[in-house]
């Protein structure tokens, strides 16, 4: 019987190894979507018909660089918006961050979002994940995995 010890202690350990992550994705690869409607008819900014032209909509960072963004399915996407590699405080403080998206000249908003890591063993969590959109709180989650979805009225 005592053979049977090193064979289950190798049964156990490479249970364990096989149960480390290989590689988790990082906070960076997290996105938040915004499904921006029209106050007065309902339809979707993006959406057929266009309210606004995608081809005349920008995401821009509070320094007026752009940001990493795209139109998906009728809704603005913000890619890369916690990395460790420009936010090295990611996991001991809270970020927030400003965005301005310029719809034409005339109708700019602004998005604000404050996060903070959390490490995990497997795979890195957001602490905490809170956006404002002109001010207002449209998404706020705790122990989040994801990234975000807000529908906001403009």
């Amino acid at each position: 019987m005592k053979t049977f010890a090193p064979i289950g202690l190798t049964l156990v350990s490479l249970f364990a190894l096989s149960s480390c992550c290989d590689d988790p994705d990082p906070l960076s690869y997290r996105y938040i979507d915004f499904g921006v409607s029209d106050s007065t008819s309902g339809n979707w900014l993006f959406g057929s018909p266009y309210i606004f032209p995608p081809d005349s909509f920008k995401m821009l960072h509070e320094d007026l660089t752009e940001a990493d963004w795209d139109i998906v399915n009728e809704t603005i996407r913000l890619y890369s918006f916690a990395d460790i590699a420009t936010d090295p405080t990611l996991f001991s403080e809270e970020i927030c961050k400003l965005y301005y998206l310029h719809f034409d000249q005339a109708n700019i908003d602004t998005v604000q979002v404050c996060f903070q890591g959390k490490e995990k063993k497997c795979e890195d969590i957001f602490a905490y994940l809170k956006v404002t959109y002109n001010g207002k709180k449209v998404f706020e989650d705790k122990n989040n995995s994801y990234g975000a979805y807000a529908a906001v009225a403009r």
